[in-house]
């Protein structure tokens, strides 16, 4: 699974209109296999002018030029004002922060906890 353009341009919409990407989770660790350094230029710079500067744009890049299978998107939701970003898996396999089956309910610890 990942994130492409257009969730990203999804992300920077809700934002805009007060969504809050505080405490963050993903359903699986989300990959950005999907994604150049000019999409999100275009995208992350239309959103916020600043951007291009910024050391969130840093970061991203340094996350897109690792190996594609280990190029996660993590520094896209920091970007957009994350201060936790976990992820929900069955398995080890993508070093998800919470290692869970979905077909079990969550435990009252998750419960709650993100925005």
């Amino acid at each position: 699974m990942g994130v492409g353009i257009a969730d990203v341009s999804v992300f920077c919409y809700a934002a805009e209109n007060g969504v809050k990407f505080d405490q963050t989770v993903m359903i699986g660790r989300q990959s950005m296999w999907y994604l150049t350094q000019e999409n999100l230029d275009g995208i992350l710079g239309s959103y916020d002018h600043s951007y291009m500067t910024s050391p969130h744009r840093n970061t991203i890049a340094a996350e897109l030029k690792k190996d594609q299978s280990s190029q996660y998107a993590e520094p896209i939701f920091q970007y957009l004002g994350a201060d936790t970003v976990d992820s929900i898996d069955y398995s080890e396999f993508e070093n998800a922060t919470i290692i869970h089956d979905m077909n079990m309910p969550i435990g009252e610890g998750h419960k709650n906890k993100y925005d």
